[in-house]
């Protein structure tokens, strides 16, 4: 099941927190109970870079998301009685793959970027989920792969070279040729490696103060899908 929000009208809320987080010893196990995933997006556009700023306590992305969160589960449970559960953002403390999840839902695919793709806002979305205890019928996947014929923008752009070779994602288990992400050709320690250089970069150029990270998305940025 999905949904995608605009930017536009949403509170600059302060910082929230997730709910119910993990110490790190302990192991998360789903409810019994838990039926669907409600996969919720926000658009990303280019033109507002500053949702994916670090600015110490996190992201104005991410915090919106949280927001979207909060009032959706409220909504839910108010309105339709029904139970949900919110979820932490990494999987190791209880979240999912929210890309996989995504496209079970029907937003899009993912793309030889590694990143989802969706119809109306190409790469450049966030998403966030929420666990419902009732069984709703998925929405996804569908029928949409913009990628087939596409000429590797967005592997070309790459400052890194991330994607210009299949790499596993654990060198201690051996692979298939579609892991990781589309067809196995993604290197997360490169990708890694500009992150790196864009928090140096940042510090840099602050002499002192907090460090507004602003991250690469060049793979994102040169993706023709969704650009309005």
């Amino acid at each position: 099941m999905d949904t995608v929000k605009d930017v536009e009208g949403l509170p600059d809320n302060e910082f929230i927190t997730d709910d119910e987080t993990l110490q790190d010893n302990q192991l998360f196990t789903w409810p019994d109970s838990v039926r669907t995933v409600l996969v919720i997006g926000l658009s990303h556009p280019e033109d507002m870079p500053e949702l994916d700023w670090w600015d110490g306590r996190g992201t104005l992305g991410n915090r919106i998301l949280i927001d979207i969160i909060k009032q959706t589960s409220q909504q839910i449970e108010d309105n339709l009685k029904v139970k949900t559960r919110k979820l932490h953002y990494y999987v190791e403390k209880g979240g999912i793959f929210l890309k996989a999840a995504a496209v079970l839902a029907g937003f899009g695919c993912i793309g030889k970027n590694n990143i989802l793709i969706t119809p109306s806002n190409g790469p450049r979305i966030r998403l966030r989920a929420l666990f419902l205890d009732a069984e709703i019928h998925p929405t996804g996947p569908i029928d949409f792969d913009p990628c087939a014929d596409c000429k590797n923008l967005c592997r070309r752009v790459c400052p890194e070279n991330a994607m210009d070779e299949k790499a596993s994602i654990f060198k201690s288990i051996e692979f298939s040729e579609s892991l990781p992400g589309r067809d196995g050709t993604y290197n997360r320690e490169l990708c890694n490696i500009r992150m790196e250089k864009d928090v140096t970069e940042s510090s840099k150029n602050n002499y002192g103060k907090q460090a507004t990270i602003k991250f690469c998305r060049k793979c994102e940025f040169v993706c023709p899908v969704g650009k309005r």
